[in-house]
């Protein structure tokens, strides 16, 4: 039973490593978007990293929420893929210079993967609630175009 208990606390502690330390207020916002989303028709989840997963359309979408920045808080929705034959990493980055012309949202590429995503720096959930439609608006307008461009090349 001892070992038991041990390894269930050694379990936990190392999950706590893993995680954001959120201020109050942090948690707050995440609290609140969460909310947000549920009400909207969406089952949003915490990933291990406490960012906010759900899902619109078969895609995985996060919300994340800095816990660097505290007043105001800098939070990120964002979309995320891996390269492939359709959309290598050169195709990708030859078409990020026009896609990136949406305001609001960018196109950004690692080494192995690249996101669409909208940046933006809030001091409350409301100010969230009035921008998520009109981001995702324009990320599924920067999906159709790089569909097109890579298609196209």
């Amino acid at each position: 039973m001892k070992r038991f208990l041990l390894m269930a606390l050694l379990m936990l502690a190392g999950l706590s490593a893993w995680s954001k330390d959120y201020t109050p207020e942090q948690k707050k916002m995440v609290n609140e978007i969460m909310s947000f989303l549920r009400v909207e028709g969406f089952v949003p989840e915490l990933d291990k990293d406490q960012d906010i997963k759900f899902k619109y359309e078969g895609k995985v979408y996060y919300v994340c929420v800095s816990d660097a920045d505290t007043s105001p808080m800098y939070v990120v929705l964002q979309l995320d893929y891996t390269y492939g034959e359709t959309y290598t990493r050169q195709k990708v980055l030859n078409a990020q210079q026009e896609v990136n012309f949406y305001k609001g949202v960018k196109l950004i590429c690692y080494d192995n993967s690249y996101s669409m995503r909208g940046e933006m720096y809030l001091t409350d959930a409301e100010q969230f609630k009035y921008v998520f439609y009109k981001l995702m608006s324009q990320i599924g307008n920067m999906q159709d175009e790089l569909r097109e461009i890579c298609a196209g090349s």
